[in-house]
């Protein structure tokens, strides 16, 4: 009698277990091709309650938004009625450009040429680009006039005394896709205020120079108290603005200790933001919805990335043009981290971004971490990262630029206020306090946190009687030697070496 042959021999068992893994992989991949995200957490009001934590409630404080929203849309409106009035410049000029109010002019001088003919015409393009400008100039101010007239200054006033600016919760949808119009329109509100400070300044109107001062720094405090690193960088960029133009101002000529002194005012009133930690702690959310809405959910943290919702969340955001591909690719989410190994990168990167935020530059060092260098270390199946992350680094490095500039900015102002009280220069800068300054403002890019002050022995010719200065990037002190190619470069350590970054010195 044949003897039967045991079900559970070897041969049987790796059948058995290749029939489990088919089985296996089929009802994972069947689940990985049918699944949807779940957006499971409501990341745009964490962006409300973050912003709101960091204000005045609503029951000791009125929201100021809706004042500042029509003060900037009242502004746009009048750009363009202006340009709709003027005569056209041509393209290349825009009514109204105020900048082209408080910037020194620039103007086109080409080079001579053996060809007379050549020689007529680029006389003729120098006499059009100077008609153009002197035109788009002549409207500008007119439409700072208007800017009056209907009461824009006014709203302006008022928001010097506000103190709570919540932006209005987003609609609901992906994070991304939130748009912030309104930010380019108070920019151009700001150049205006920049060119109401240059003409003030110019007729000696040091009360309208110290208005326009601090309604632009009233409007920088309505975008700082806000979440996001482009509303940070936006109002960093409007600040060193209005600072700019203060220190033009204490350069052109020379300021009374009241005027000195309620600029000073103006900026402690007004430059009060959050730390940096604020904006980091948003693009920490910013990634973790991306991630909820790109990827699959089984309840536990886990879930694999769903391609087919990545594409369309790229399309939607018109970074890349919508692929009619099958979900039948979103098997390749199980060849990429996880959405565990993603929220877990996540975390611990914003985690240290979010301390960085929170330390000085000087001690930024200790913690050994350089965000875009960590951002590049990632490997190939981070990609997703590598796309959605900004460049962080330079952020930080604006940051520093404008701690920089608002510390010599009170150092400049106090030194004028200083000179215009005793008739003299300070013999060091300890002398501002504590009759100026409560103490004096540090350099983030000095180890010692000291500006460095150097009074001439006569005007140079720029006129200046004393440099102030910041060590710059290089660490070293260079006697106030200005970077060949640009005062910023000062601040690059890759091109600092042997300059300094100078306070005062002209536009």
């Amino acid at each position: 009698m044949h003897k039967q042959k045991p079900w559970h021999r070897p041969r049987n068992l790796i059948l058995l277990a290749l029939l489990v893994l088919v089985a296996f992989l089929g009802i994972k991949g069947w689940l990985l091709v049918t699944a949807k995200p779940v957006v499971a957490v409501d990341y745009t009001q964490k962006i409300v309650d973050l912003v709101e934590s960091n204000q005045p409630p609503a029951a000791e404080a009125p929201d100021a938004w809706p004042l500042y929203t029509q003060a900037v849309q009242a502004a746009y409106q009048i750009g363009i009625d202006v340009r709709d009035k003027a005569p056209s410049p041509g393209t290349d000029f825009a009514i109204p450009d105020y900048s082209l109010i408080y910037t020194p002019d620039t103007p086109f001088t080409p080079n001579p040429s053996a060809d007379p003919d050549v020689n007529a015409a680029d006389a003729k393009e120098a006499a059009d680009k100077a008609a153009k400008a002197a035109l788009t100039r002549e409207w500008s101010i007119k439409a700072l006039g208007l800017l009056k007239d209907r009461g824009v200054y006014d709203q302006l006033q008022k928001l010097t005394t506000a103190r709570r600016f919540v932006r209005p919760k987003a609609p609901e949808g992906p994070l991304l896709l939130v748009l912030l119009p309104e930010l380019g329109q108070v920019r151009n509100l700001t150049r205006a205020l920049a060119a109401r400070m240059d003409l003030a300044g110019k007729a000696g109107d040091d009360t309208d120079l110290i208005a326009a001062f601090e309604q632009s720094l009233a409007l920088t405090r309505a975008i700082g108290f806000q979440a996001t690193l482009i509303e940070r960088l936006v109002s960093t960029a409007i600040t060193a603005l209005a600072l700019g133009q203060v220190r033009e101002e204490a350069m052109r000529r020379p300021l009374s200790a009241d005027t000195c002194k309620r600029l000073l005012a103006a900026i402690d009133r007004q430059i009060v933001r959050p730390p940096m930690s604020l904006p980091m702690t948003t693009e920490h959310y910013f990634a973790l919805d991306i991630i909820q809405r790109t990827h699959s959910d089984n309840g536990r943290g886990g879930g694999y990335r769903l391609i087919t919702e990545y594409d369309r969340m790229q399309a939607q955001m018109g970074t890349r043009a919508a692929p009619a591909r099958p979900r039948i690719v979103n098997l390749g989410g199980l060849f990429v981290p996880s959405r565990q190994d993603l929220t877990a990168k996540v975390d611990f990167f914003y985690g240290r971004m979010e301390q960085m935020g929170e330390t000085p530059r000087a001690a930024r060092a200790a913690l050994n971490f350089n965000p875009d260098l960590a951002i590049e270390s990632l490997s190939a199946g981070y990609d997703m990262l590598k796309e959605i992350m900004p460049a962080l680094g330079k952020a930080f490095a604006t940051e520093d630029q404008f701690q920089l500039g608002l510390a010599g900015t009170r150092t400049m102002l106090a030194i004028e206020a200083f000179r215009a009280e005793n008739g003299r220069l300070p013999a060091s800068l300890d002398e501002l306090v504590p009759a100026i300054l409560p103490r004096l403002p540090i350099d983030p890019f000095a180890h010692d946190g000291r500006f460095r002050y150097r009074i001439l022995t006569a005007p140079d010719p720029l006129g200046r009687t004393y440099l102030l200065y910041s060590i710059g990037a290089d660490g070293t002190d260079d006697g106030g030697t200005v970077h060949p190619h640009g005062n910023y470069n000062a601040l690059n350590l890759s091109s600092s070496k042997g300059t300094d970054f100078i306070i005062n010195i002209p536009r």
